[in-house]
């Protein structure tokens, strides 16, 4: 668990660091937004071809997900996931706020309710207003809302989705592969 702790400072700075090199807020927001272990290993799995043997988690992700569009609040998205049986609502996290919109047709609305900040959220696709291991369907896929302040185009760093610029897809890519080993090594510590 020591080694899992002293990583994740590592992987702020990085994070911080890859933020700032694409022309956003190295720190969008006051706190960074919790996710559950099945969530974790649902974004690091797309960057692993195999796992060395008695070292994968005891646990599944969920299906990908994948959200386009322009994330800004009350913007409708497009969501796509190879499963969605059952998935009434889109579940947005924001820093250490929770909120919900519908989910009908392969589309969601970004909620208007305040509670969706700048900087990475994550979205997934859920049976109903609630974000549990029960309830969860897809995902989470993480999405860039643009900070107020910053000149930037609004990327999607999603699992299996696309992004405005290659060079933002490969570093995008790096710092969320580093945020979901960091938190893969937590969870098998």
């Amino acid at each position: 668990m020591t080694a899992a702790a002293t990583i994740l400072t590592v992987e702020a700075r990085h994070n911080a660091y890859v933020r700032l090199a694409n022309g956003e807020s190295p720190f969008p927001t006051a706190f960074d937004t919790p996710v559950d272990p099945r969530g974790i290993v649902t974004l690091a799995t797309p960057f692993f071809a195999a796992c060395p043997n008695g070292s994968a988690p005891s646990f599944q992700g969920f299906p990908a997900l994948n959200v386009t569009g322009k994330l800004t609040q009350g913007a409708s998205l497009t969501v796509a996931s190879t499963n969605m049986t059952g998935a009434t609502t889109c579940a947005f996290l924001s820093g250490l706020n929770t909120t919900f919109s519908s989910f009908a047709d392969g589309k969601c609305q970004v909620p208007t309710d305040g509670k969706v900040g700048g900087g990475q959220v994550y979205v997934l696709l859920t049976s109903g207003q609630n974000v549990t291991d029960y309830s969860t369907i897809a995902g989470p896929a993480i999405v860039e809302m643009d900070t107020p302040g910053t000149a930037n185009a609004t990327h999607t760093l999603a699992t299996g989705a696309s992004q405005n610029a290659a060079s933002s897809v490969m570093v995008g890519g790096l710092a969320v592969f580093g945020s979901a080993v960091a938190g893969l090594f937590s969870l098998l510590a």
